[in-house]
């Protein structure tokens, strides 16, 4: 029995080494694409721009399918009306979009969206037409984005009475009727003379949902309705398409070009009278709070209001509430002035509290000097503090979000209201010591 198991393992042992001395007259095929012989060699396409004009697919908000079938033949007629007044040589996105391999599953999502170049110096804008229902009136509209940053621009809108529409289903002229109503629109447009963005500040204003009842409004179109007015002195990101948004910025890597909201508003709508047969005018009830989007601290006001919806004599829509809302996102504009350096606003032993935090743009570990005598005091940020510890600049408006910074040297030298700036010596130095600048 011995003896047969070492024939075997010797007959084993000549077979691979047999193999192995042969396996060099196998032929090897040279790879086409030889894998990168580096991290940072891949075979990602480069970052691309966004066309300079896009115009988006329908947003249908809380309109039931029956609708949507039926008026597909008057949607796509609007968008050749749309294409035709603002983007006659677009093409479709889907046949011009480059290939990025993460996201080419989602390629068919491209083919509804008509991109090009614009007529004229225009920034990089994104056309959304927009149709949902409110109560007894259509609201159609087109909202203008900035694709790069995807903040609302401008919103220009028409109120279509319920007889009025039924007129032209009955008449058969639905079609011409839509075109009719967004070639009015497309052509009150001035792409470019939209209002320059603000850097300091961006929000977004969510629609908290009380119930999903027949004929309530829908919360996008909620939304939309209270961030156009507020898109003429603040950055509002916008509330519609924001998957399909993120889908081009994968196509051309643009993916962190979208702006990030850093301070948030939630409104609460509810009807004084079940909402199944209400009629513009129509009165509701507003609860308004405010959030810190950077850590989602609540900030210190909450109030309710009455909100009043109706439509003007000239087609548009008229809402009716108090300013209160638009002087606490000044108060909130002004704290977060990029213009403006952080100032100390409270000192305790070692580390010094300041009125500006990461919103403004302070990073954990940011090396900060005094902007007075920047060899005497330096510091750097250890933490963040919100409303909670309700403290207030000596620029006047109450400190909502800021940094708290560890004095490193000259902790006696601090004072309240000192301004502190980034310290100009690079980190860790290099040998010869150098200076350069440590933020752009």
């Amino acid at each position: 029995m011995q003896k047969i198991s070492l024939f075997l393992l010797a007959q084993y042992l000549c077979s691979t080494t047999l193999f192995a001395q042969n396996i060099g007259d196998i032929p090897t095929a040279t790879p086409t694409n030889p894998p990168p012989t580096s991290l940072t060699e891949t075979n990602t396409p480069p970052v691309t721009p966004l066309p300079d004009l896009m115009i988006l697919p329908w947003q249908n908000l809380s309109l039931d399918p029956d609708t949507v079938r039926t008026t597909k033949d008057a949607r796509l007629e609007a968008t050749n009306v749309i294409k035709q007044i603002l983007l006659p040589d677009g093409t479709d996105m889907a046949s011009v979009a480059p290939k990025r391999a993460p996201y080419e599953a989602a390629r068919h999502e491209l083919k509804d969206i008509i991109s090009g170049t614009a007529s004229g110096k225009t920034p990089t804008l994104a056309v959304i037409p927009v149709w949902t229902k409110i109560h007894d009136h259509d609201l159609i509209a087109l909202a203008i984005v900035d694709s790069n940053r995807n903040t609302l621009k401008k919103v220009v809108h028409r109120l279509l009475t319920k007889s009025r529409w039924d007129e032209s289903v009955r008449s058969k002229t639905l079609n011409k009727f839509f075109a009719d109503t967004i070639r009015e629109l497309a052509q009150t447009l001035n792409l470019g003379a939209l209002p320059a963005a603000k850097e300091d500040m961006s929000l977004i204003i969510r629609n908290q949902a009380v119930s999903r009842r027949l004929n309530e409004i829908d919360r996008t179109a909620l939304a939309l309705m209270l961030s156009a007015p507020l898109a003429e002195k603040f950055t509002v990101v916008s509330p519609l398409a924001t998957e399909l948004m993120t889908t081009i910025h994968g196509f051309y890597g643009q993916k962190n070009s979208m702006r990030k909201a850093n301070r948030e508003v939630v409104a609460r709508i509810t009807y004084e009278k079940p909402p199944i047969k209400a009629t513009l005018p129509t009165s509701l009830k507003m609860t308004l709070s405010g959030t810190d989007a950077v850590f989602g601290k609540t900030l210190p006001w909450s109030w309710s209001e009455p909100m009043t919806i109706s439509a003007r004599p000239d087609n548009t829509m008229n809402i009716q509430y108090s300013d209160r809302l638009s002087k606490e996102l000044e108060t909130e504009q002004l704290a977060l002035n990029r213009s403006e350096l952080p100032q100390v606003a409270k000192i305790k032993g070692a580390w010094a509290y300041l009125d500006k935090g990461r919103a403004w743009g302070l990073q954990m570990n940011d090396r900060l000097v005094s902007s007075e005598d920047p060899s005497a005091i330096k510091g750097h940020v250890v933490s963040y503090f919100g409303p909670e510890l309700n403290l207030k600049s000596s620029r006047g408006w109450p400190i909502h979000e800021g940094a708290i910074i560890y004095i490193r040297k000259g902790q006696k030298s601090v004072k309240l209201g000192q301004s502190f700036t980034y310290d100009g010596m690079k980190v860790p130095t290099a040998w010869p010591p150098a200076s350069s600048t440590n933020k752009p």
